[in-house]
């Protein structure tokens, strides 16, 4: 597929330990950057040797939302430098903003947090106009009513705040466990339900798609690179795709097959584990259809 030149807005969102920091921040593992609460992504700083991916204040939960305008508007100005945005959980770093302004009422809160996400969104707005990509994850939270009015299952913001929130993204997916697929039981929904929103208008996800931002954007055609320490093994992964095409009914002896012979080669064991599951959902973002017959 060719590669696009445009840019994206993406935001996934669903409950908490599912594994939504790993794969966004998977989108930044070869280029970009990270910004996200202290701690957080040190797993996958481990995991992909990357020498700091975070921006961050350890005295705080969350990261400022002044980290956030201010590497906008440095990524804006070169875009070819940084192609890459993800800004992790920012559930938390909305709710730290309301309570920090919130000294007369929540209200108060609410309406600071909402002025600051404007221009935090026309920043993004302008960033992805010159071909950036922004990913954004979120907790979620599901159907309620705020002040008598009927708020449908989204990401997580106090107020009205999720009004403006999904409607600014390009792509809107939630993460749901799905049992019936292995050897990770996470899908993503790109399609909206009764009682909660999604939605792809880049046509870039299909709906219960693997829970792999990397894979999925790579078969849309977007350039999204390989850590350095993961380069070498980008050709098993395309080689276990094509494996798993030509015969998914015996998928388990094949990644069986290929991690060993990975280990034999001395690779690093948890780089094999994302060959593998890059692997997997490269096969399945290309025959999904096929593959995912009890949709």
């Amino acid at each position: 597929m060719a590669q696009k030149n445009t840019g994206v807005k993406l935001l996934l969102y669903g409950p908490p330990k599912c594994g939504k920091t790993v794969t966004g921040a998977a989108c930044v593992q070869g280029t970009g950057r990270a910004l996200s609460a202290p701690g957080a992504l040190a797993s996958m700083g481990t995991l992909y040797g990357l020498p700091d991916p975070v921006s961050g204040l350890p005295e705080q939960v969350g990261y400022k939302w002044s980290d956030v305008v201010r590497t906008l508007k440095a990524a804006s100005a070169k875009v070819s430098a940084c192609p890459i945005l993800y800004i992790d959980d920012a559930s938390l770093s909305v709710q730290d903003y309301v309570e920090a302004n919130s000294a007369k009422s929540q209200w108060d809160g609410i309406d600071a947090a909402t002025t600051k996400l404007t221009q935090i969104q026309d920043l993004s707005d302008e960033y992805v106009d010159k071909g950036g990509i922004v990913v954004w994850t979120y907790h979620e939270a599901s159907r309620r009513k705020v002040a008598g009015e009927d708020m449908i299952g989204g990401p997580f913001a106090p107020g009205r705040i999720p009004k403006k929130i999904a409607p600014r993204m390009d792509i809107v997916l939630r993460a749901v466990h799905e049992p019936s697929q292995e050897p990770w039981p996470w899908v993503m929904w790109s399609q909206v339900r009764s009682d909660w929103t999604a939605g792809d208008r880049l046509n870039v996800f299909p709906d219960c798609c693997p829970m792999n931002l990397p894979e999925g954007l790579r078969h849309a055609g977007y350039d999204i690179p390989y850590a350095e320490c993961m380069k070498p093994l980008a050709g098993a992964v395309e080689s276990l795709a094509q494996a798993l095409a030509k015969d998914p009914d015996n998928h388990k002896p094949i990644c069986r097959s290929v991690g060993e012979q990975l280990l034999e080669k001395k690779a690093n064991p948890l780089h094999v584990r994302l060959v593998i599951n890059d692997g997997i959902a490269r096969h399945l973002f290309r025959k999904i259809p096929d593959v995912l017959g009890w949709l």
